[in-house]
């Protein structure tokens, strides 16, 4: 079962983001996972202008889950990032071929070890190798409690 969420954004950049697994929800740009699950978030960006894929060949891409929009990314709940922007490929990584537009965004247990169940707000940040950047998806994220807590 995969579920697609999307919002569109500025300068004509168009983000989807789907969802691995049975236990999804998705309204809008909701995203709900159990506390100590894996997640991929499979994403999809493409020009609102004509649909077509952006190209990722040279970006850096930052996903990032936060208590409020206005805390900084060293008190992010969870960040991750792809190589390029200071991370690596187990964290984010762009699809083969690049031009093709999609990004998987792994979650694993230990990313959530220090977060709370509740609600929070998400975003993923693209830099393309251009130097342009935009935040191409943006939605709440929220993290219920875990039958489990084993990671």
């Amino acid at each position: 079962m995969t579920i697609t969420g999307s919002l569109q954004v500025s300068d004509n950049i168009l983000g989807y983001v789907s969802e691995e697994g049975d236990v999804m929800a998705d309204e809008g740009n909701t995203v709900t996972m159990s506390l100590y699950d894996d997640r991929t978030l499979e994403v999809v960006v493409n020009s609102a202008a004509d649909s077509t894929p952006v190209d990722l060949t040279g970006a850096a891409i930052w996903f990032t889950v936060k208590q409020q929009t206005s805390d900084t990314d060293d008190a992010a709940q969870v960040q991750k990032k792809n190589t390029l922007a200071g991370g690596d490929d187990t964290q984010i990584e762009i699809a083969s071929p690049a031009t093709d537009g999609m990004f998987s965004v792994y979650l694993v247990p230990s990313d959530t070890e220090l977060v709370t169940a509740g609600s929070y707000m998400y975003g993923i940040r693209i830099t393309l190798s251009n130097n342009k950047t935009y935040t191409v998806v943006r939605g709440q994220f929220i993290f219920t409690s875990s039958m489990t807590e084993a990671p």
